[in-house]
């Protein structure tokens, strides 16, 4: 046991009679005073049916709390899955919510939070990372991956336009020349690719069943690292979520075959009307199919860009030949893994296969 590894073993100690599982709906009441303050009044955190669905409903997701002389000042939630790594399957998590009450900062019981997890876990993840915690998370032996892929099309003058842009006439001008041009193109590539595509159909999907399961054995195959997919967690995520109808759920099938799935989110970024991209599985072969689907569909919605976050180069070619542009803006990612004969693996970005499904990225800013 390395210095490091020794002092969180030594913050662990200190609070291990402190830190306790959210079990019942009962421990959740008591935990929303403290998330009110913590998080806000108004953020999801707060609202005690995104506690009960992300960390009651599913038994392998718990939230964790610390009390001290009878108040709480301190949470971290775990998002089980397990990770396939290569030809092996290990237990993993997702470190999510973490906060700790202003006057228990710098104590050591964020590190016995986090710690609890590397503990009981083969590998630890987590994103959105802040500059300060990337600095901790070095010192303590994780490896930081950076931003995840973060790719943008335009639709609109407004898509085109940051948001310092809006009011320079020359740059909105340029926002419009630039939506008369690509637009078209866009059309015409896209009914390109569906006439090449012809012997495949879009069906909206209300709920997943068993017919997935195929296509995610096959994504499950080509990935060198990703986390585990199932009819129940893409149901939990997608479709029995307290905001399910933000989501748009869509198959690609080939006769009886489903051959791709995408889930199509709406919502606002930075003032503009923006349809996410959470999840995507597919076919390498069928994938321009989908994201020309994607494409129309956007256009259809009068939104003003598509965005994508994650990881997977096979996806990430073909949006960027569907004219997405690369953003400096994705999640950071990173994570530590007990197993040393895994780092290799788990560092390499190219070996990754993540999306906005995966941690809690696709809703931590649901309300």
């Amino acid at each position: 046991m390395n210095s490091q590894q020794k002092v969180v073993q030594r913050m662990i100690d200190r609070f291990a009679g402190d830190i306790i599982d959210c079990e019942a709906e009962s421990d959740a009441e008591r935990l929303r005073e403290f998330q009110q303050q913590a998080f806000g009044e108004d953020a999801r955190q707060s609202k005690p049916r995104f506690t009960r669905w992300a960390y009651l409903l599913r038994p392998d997701s718990r939230l964790s709390y610390c009390e001290r002389n009878g108040a709480i000042v301190g949470q971290q939630g775990r998002l089980k899955t397990t990770l396939h790594v290569g030809e092996r399957s290990v237990s993993a998590v997702w470190a999510t919510d973490l906060r700790v009450r202003d006057d228990w900062k710098m104590k050591g019981l964020g590190v016995a939070l986090i710690g609890k997890l590397l503990r009981d876990y083969t590998v630890v993840m987590a994103l959105g990372i802040s500059r300060e915690a990337r600095t901790m998370f070095r010192r303590q032996g994780w490896i930081v991956l950076g931003r995840i892929d973060a790719l943008l099309k335009p639709l609109t003058p407004q898509g085109f336009l940051r948001s310092e842009d809006r009011s320079n006439v020359w740059r909105r001008a340029l926002g419009y020349l630039l939506h008369w041009i690509c637009k078209p193109m866009d059309l015409v590539m896209t009914s390109i690719v569906c006439r090449r595509y012809e012997n495949l159909r879009i069906e909206s999907i209300d709920r997943l069943d068993k017919t997935i399961e195929p296509l995610l054995g096959r994504r499950l195959a080509n990935s060198a690292v990703c986390c585990d997919r199932s009819v129940a967690f893409l149901n939990w995520r997608f479709v029995d979520c307290p905001v399910a109808h933000r989501y748009r759920n869509f198959g690609l099938w080939e006769d009886d075959d489903l051959r791709g799935f995408v889930v199509l989110r709406r919502a606002d970024r930075f003032g503009k009307d923006v349809m996410y991209i959470d999840e995507l599985i597919a076919d390498e072969e069928v994938l321009p199919r989908l994201v020309a689907f994607i494409i129309q569909e956007s256009y259809r919605r009068g939104v003003d860009a598509i965005y994508y976050e994650g990881l997977g180069e096979k996806v990430s070619l073909v949006l960027r030949k569907a004219a997405f542009v690369s953003r400096g803006s994705g999640h950071y990612f990173v994570l530590h893994s007990r197993d040393n004969s895994l780092a290799g693996e788990l560092a390499d970005r190219g070996n990754w296969t993540l999306t906005f499904a995966d941690s809690d990225m696709g809703f931590r800013h649901d309300r």
